[in-house]
Formats: C-alpha cells, structure tokens, sequence
C-alpha cells in the first residue's frame, strides 16, 4: 500500500559498534544512526531500515567491546543492502554513515555499484561534511572543535544527550 501511493525510499543508518569511553554506550553511533535516521524518513516520507551496528573500526580494536570489519566485507554488506532494497521494490535508498572511520569505505563501495542497479543511491561519503557540521558548534556556540572532540567528547556526548539522555552518564566522563 506503501509503495502504491508512491512512498518508495528507505533510509539506513551505518553506525557501528565501538567503545566511547566509560560515560557513552558501545551502541552510540548506532544509536545516534537510528536517531538521524528517523528524522531524514521523516522529512522524506521514508520508510526507516535498520541501522548496520558494525563498520570500520579497526582503529579502535584496542578497546574493548569494539567490533570491526575490513573494508571489503563493508563494501559486501553495502552493496547487499542497496541490491536488497532494489529487489524489494525501493526506488532510492539513503545511505547515513555516522562514524568517521565509514565515510570513505561507504564511497569505496558505491564506486563498485553497477551503473544502473535499478535503485537511485543517496550517501553521504564526504567525511569533511561531517567536520564542517561539527565546526558549527565552534560558530555558533563558541566551542572549539579541539575542546569538543569529535569521538566521545563533548560535541558526540551532547549529540547523545539529545536523542538518548537515558543512557548518557556525565559522572564517569573523563
């Protein structure tokens, strides 16, 4: 009924799984991807896939609860989930990437999409998107993006608070 009254987008979310210090869940980016997600559907009339709660985070192994894949095997999931969305009907898929370490896997991988994989693809791969976001804050509010920290300091902390402040804990930040 969905697809009949031309609702025909879905938007999946690439948050992996890594650690974010004692004051942030494993789950952050994930969770900050569902958030991110939500929204876009919801400008775009879309439907909401589920995020993909592993990515390249192989920088990060050293911590615990990190869960990493190569480049390839991303490229694989990818170009699964767009052939997937294809076949079942979707006429565009959303790629949402909300770790740093996913932006030039996920570019890497649409570069191996055939021409025509009869599904139109919008992904963010542009990872200086990403920066020129976060240097907003330094714009607007005065936070320096050296003080705000892209990966697990303020700046992704009080993205968290806002979609998740339940699972934000202040006190065992260091």
């Amino acid at each position: 009924e969905a697809f009949a009254s031309g609702r025909d987008t879905v938007v999946v979310a690439l948050g992996p799984t890594e650690q974010h210090g004692p004051h942030l869940p494993l789950a952050t980016d994930a969770l900050l991807g569902d958030h991110l997600a939500r929204l876009i559907a919801d400008r775009l009339d879309a439907f909401v896939g589920p995020t993909v709660r592993v990515g390249c985070s192989s920088h990060h192994l050293e911590f615990p609860g990190t869960l990493s894949v190569d480049d390839e095997t991303f490229h694989g999931i990818v170009l699964g989930l767009v052939r997937s969305a294809a076949r079942g009907g979707f006429a565009r898929v959303v790629l949402i990437p909300t770790h740093g370490g996913n932006f030039a896997p996920l570019g890497a991988a649409l570069e191996k999409l055939e021409p025509d994989p009869g599904i139109r693809v919008s992904a963010l791969t542009d990872v200086r998107v990403l920066l020129a976001i976060a240097q907003t804050g330094e714009q607007e509010f005065g936070v320096p993006l050296c003080s705000g920290g892209l990966h697990a300091g303020g700046w992704e902390t009080s993205l968290l608070m806002a979609a998740r402040p339940d699972l934000v804990h202040p006190e065992r930040g260091e």
